[in-house]
């Protein structure tokens, strides 16, 4: 016995460590060679030693387990890179071997059975393989190509709602598309995918990008056209808009190389959907104002490259609107650290500029003209001391050489970007008098096309101050809504009565517990804005609770408002009685000769690009004149037949200043000496004006101007003709 024992112990060890299946080969029969001599010399009564039943139980019980998560395979291409997978044949051996010993009977079968699932066992172990690897790149590709395939396709009902002559789809269409996007990006960010899922994603989207470019190629071009209307009859037919309020326009916060999700969700606000922007229309909104900050998804100088997947998300955006029929103002908004406006720097910020508008109007030249662009949204020096008091000479000036690249970056896009109505800013936006008045409207090539905007939350202890425990108002008290007409009348004297019209992109006041007070604030203040012409775009950030600015109105989580009465106020507000949309003035009568060295002025010169002007007087000056004008001690005189009673501006322009419009006021609006040294003589009526600092804006940049133009500005007064000038000299 101990011989056979012996020879037992060293193939079972043998067993134990073989490594190979030539060990082990080797092990089994030299295992079956100590049974085979063993059986041979045993007598009647001898003990048998095979193996025990508590060896074959752990045999049986250990070739269970190897079996557990091993998954049957032709290839692995269905088997997960994490997982073992065999052939059928190897399992059904592997299987028939188990079954083999649990049913053996007497010692000989029970150890050829035990020998025979050991052999099982080494080859279904040296058998297992781990799923394929799949190659993604076939999928990472036609998500891609799935992302392009959306790329300049608006969303449009039919042809006859999509812009004339693009490229459009149904929402049902690009539903199916998104909704295989997502499902082939599951597949495309599960680690564990196999091979099989991967290549059927990619097929399965492959075939979802050829039905949609199928369905928009039968889709034909649309046939939407292009209404060629003014600026100010299209402000007419806007009700009232609300500000898609930090979202697109959140700036910071993000992680280093942040998706298009971070960035639009950066500050706080959920995704915009659909629903958000129908919701809006249901409740009255026939308008929305869509901030973008650009730079933060945009390469560095020089090229300002917009990423691609940025722009797109935008325009789906822009196309819920689209498809809900509303007026669209899309901006650039937070840009402030790239564009800028002191002499050191606005070179550098209008070349980014100019950069940034090229993409945005070629993206969406195509669009009708229900889109507005807006050149700028705050445009300032942030945490300068005039920030928000109307600014510098120096940045509004530089401002202003801003938009004519504005417009002319635009207009020279193609598509519908020659006749869109645009919209322009002062300084910060500002309802401030120097920077309305500061602000210059930009040479355009398509006439009565600009729209000036600003931005107005009065009064400002109830309305903006979050400090403020302010939370009262009352329209029978001048002091609440004088600081809301006050800048309303500014606009529309210098702007609206002239045919210019104005929207103001912000406004609104926050929650201090007061709705019904804000309701009430709302109707005046929409109300109001609206009999002069001027359009209100209530801001609204999402924020409805903490200690910051509460101007959230849209529940953007189940797209219900949070205050129903000051919606309701805002639209009861736009009840107002609104005025016919303003004309430019009729042709007046021309001026007759007048006698003096200046001789008779040029009247309706189109000085600004969008209509002619009659509240001005237009002289160039030359040789003797422009000597004079110049030297110290200088005098324009005017004699009229009608004594003044209104606003007037002394203004000049010269090629050496990079600004073309240089502007000082010389008469108050009651028609009286406003600035140092002019005076009104009334028994003569003339009026005298020395050419010095306090008349003349910028007088040491004035002296050195190899040419001059002098313009005699006469607002709110009617035409200028309506003054009689008889005469005209300078002197000394």
């Amino acid at each position: 016995m101990t011989a056979f024992e012996n020879a037992i112990s060293a193939a079972k060890s043998a067993l134990a460590s073989a490594a190979t299946q030539g060990a082990l080969d080797s092990a089994v029969t030299a295992l079956q060679s100590a049974i085979t001599t063993f059986s041979g010399a045993r007598q009647d009564g001898a003990k048998t030693s095979g193996f025990t039943s508590a060896q074959v139980t752990a045999l049986i019980n250990s070739a269970k387990a190897d079996k557990e998560g091993v998954r049957t395979s032709a290839n692995g291409d269905d088997v997960s890179p994490v997982e073992y997978w065999v052939n059928s044949s190897v399992l059904g051996a592997f299987n028939a071997a188990i079954t083999a010993l649990e049913n053996a009977s007497g010692q000989s079968a029970i150890d050829a059975a035990y020998l025979a699932l050991i052999q099982a066992g080494k080859t279904f172990n040296d058998a297992k393989r781990h799923g394929t690897t799949p190659d993604r790149t076939a999928l990472n590709n036609a998500i891609t190509a799935a992302v392009n395939a959306k790329n300049g396709v608006q969303t449009a009902a039919d042809k006859d709602q999509a812009s004339l002559g693009s490229s459009w789809a149904t929402g049902a269409q690009f539903n199916a598309l998104n909704t295989a996007i997502d499902s082939a990006t599951a597949v495309k960010n599960n680690a564990n995918a196999t091979k099989a899922s991967v290549d059927t994603a990619a097929a399965s989207l492959n075939a979802a990008i050829a039905t949609f470019t199928t369905a928009v190629t039968n889709n034909g071009p649309g046939t939407q056209t292009f209404r060629d209307i003014t600026a100010a009859q299209l402000v007419a037919e806007i009700k009232i808009g609300w500000n898609l309020g930090n979202s697109l326009d959140a700036h910071n916060g993000f992680p280093a190389n942040p998706t298009v999700d971070q960035m639009e969700r950066g500050w706080g606000n959920p995704a915009t959907t659909k629903a958000n922007i129908t919701a809006l229309k249901n409740a009255g909104f026939n308008a929305i104002r869509i901030p973008v900050s650009w730079t933060k998804a945009a390469s560095g100088a020089p090229n300002y490259t917009i990423r691609t997947d940025w722009m797109t998300r935008v325009k789906e955006i822009v196309n819920y609107a689209v498809d809900n029929d509303m007026y669209i103002i899309l901006n650039t908004h937070h840009d402030e650290d790239v564009l800028t406006f002191m002499n050191s720097n606005a070179a550098a910020g209008k070349a980014a500029f100019q950069k940034l508008w090229e993409q945005i109007a070629a993206a969406f030249k195509d669009y009708n003209e229900k889109l507005i662009f807006e050149g700028l949204n705050e445009p300032r020096t942030p945490g300068s001391s005039n920030e928000w008091n109307g600014g510098t000479d120096e940045e509004r000036n530089n401002l202003n050489s801003y938009y004519p690249i504005f417009v002319n970056t635009v207009r020279s896009s193609g598509g519908n970007n020659g006749k869109r109505i645009l919209m322009i800013n002062p300084y910060a936006a500002s309802m401030e008098a120097v920077a309305m008045n500061a602000l210059t409207l930009p040479a355009d090539s398509a006439a009565n096309k600009l729209i000036v905007s600003f931005h107005s939350y009065q009064p400002y202890n109830f309305a903006l101050n979050k400090d403020s425990s302010i939370n009262t108002w009352s329209s029978s008290s001048s002091g609440d809504t004088s600081p809301i007409t006050g800048p309303i009348d500014r606009y529309y004297n210098k702007f609206v009565s002239q045919g210019i019209p104005v929207i103001i992109g912000e406004f609104g006041a926050m929650n201090k517990n007061n709705e019904a007070v804000r309701a009430q604030w709302a109707e005046y203040y929409v109300s109001y804005a609206q009999s002069k012409g001027i359009k209100c775009f209530w801001w609204d950030n999402g924020v409805t609770s903490g200690s910051g600015e509460l101007f959230g109105l849209l529940n953007r989580t189940n797209n219900t408002f949070t205050y129903n009465a000051l919606l309701n106020g805002m639209m009861s507000g736009t009840g107002g009685t609104v005025p016919t949309p303003p004309t430019p003035p009729a042709t007046p009568t021309p001026p007759t000769t007048i006698t003096g060295n200046l001789g008779t002025y040029q009247f309706g010169t189109q000085e600004d690009g969008v209509s002619p002007n009659y509240t001005q007087a237009v002289w160039e000056l030359s040789g003797t004149n422009l000597t004079t004008a110049k030297t110290t001690g200088a005098k324009l005189v005017l004699v009229f037949t009608t004594a003044p009673n209104a606003s007037m501006h002394f203004v000049w322009q010269g090629p050496a200043n990079s600004l073309w419009w240089n502007e000082k006021e010389i008469l108050g609006n009651t028609g009286n000496p406003s600035a140092t040294g002019v005076t009104w003589n009334s028994g003569t009526k003339t009026l005298t004006i020395p050419l010095t600092a306090n008349s003349v804006k910028d007088y040491s940049v004035f002296t050195a101007q190899p040419s001059l133009r002098i313009i005699i500005a006469y607002y709110n007064g009617g035409n200028v003709n309506d003054l009689g000038i008889v005469s005209a000299n300078l002197t000394q």
